[in-house]
């Protein structure tokens, strides 16, 4: 009776130890896939900044843009009152061939304007797909990582818990119990009944 008492008091033991165990690997887990979430500050800083480069193109894409215009425009104004002057010191101001020379000087900044814009705008569509391949790249590596470190954790969390569910410790325990009962009772047939004792060679002797 001793004996059914020590494994039944081992047997809730290893119950408490073993719901002790699951909850401690259950943290540890959500630990690591927590861990594996995370995104520092400055993660996330240069996650936005380059998200809104993928969507918006160079912030600074206004600014090169007047600068590179600046020129054109000061080289055409420059050539309008050179023209200009020529033109009144042979009194043509107000003639067809004044119109026409200032008609093509425009025309020609104005074209080499679109032509700068135009290139301007496809170099910042390249800017904005660079980004947002940078974008995804950053989400796919991320994603594959906290997959990876997911499967790693909850592995670990299986390999941490094994044989600590309820069931596999009332199996286990009822396994000890049965070959303890085994090798410390046997049949009297004086008593009719299994009884504590000892078995040598085979012969029981019992108390």
């Amino acid at each position: 009776m001793s004996f059914l008492l020590g494994m039944g008091a081992s047997l809730i033991g290893s119950a408490i130890s073993g719901s002790s165990a699951r909850r401690r690997a259950s943290r540890q887990r959500k630990q690591a896939i927590a861990n594996a979430k995370y995104q520092s500050p400055e993660e996330l800083a240069w996650l936005k900044k380059t998200t809104d480069r993928s969507q918006y193109g160079d912030e600074r894409y206004q600014i090169k843009k007047n600068l590179a215009i600046q020129p054109i425009v000061a080289l055409a104004d420059k050539t309008k009152t050179q023209a200009s002057g020529n033109i009144i010191r042979q009194g043509l101001e107000n003639s067809v061939i004044a119109n026409e020379i200032r008609s093509k000087i425009d025309t020609d900044t104005q074209k080499r304007i679109s032509e700068i814009s135009i290139q301007l705008a496809n170099m910042n569509e390249d800017f904005k797909l660079k980004n947002e391949e940078m974008v995804d790249r950053y989400n796919l590596d991320r994603s594959n990582r906290i997959r990876s470190i997911t499967g790693q954790a909850t592995n670990q969390y299986y390999s941490n818990i094994a044989g600590t569910s309820p069931g596999e410790i009332i199996g286990n325990m009822v396994g000890k119990i049965g070959s303890s009962i085994s090798s410390s009772y046997g049949w009297n047939p004086k008593t009719n009944s299994f009884v504590e004792g000892t078995n040598e060679d085979g012969v029981w002797k019992f108390w």
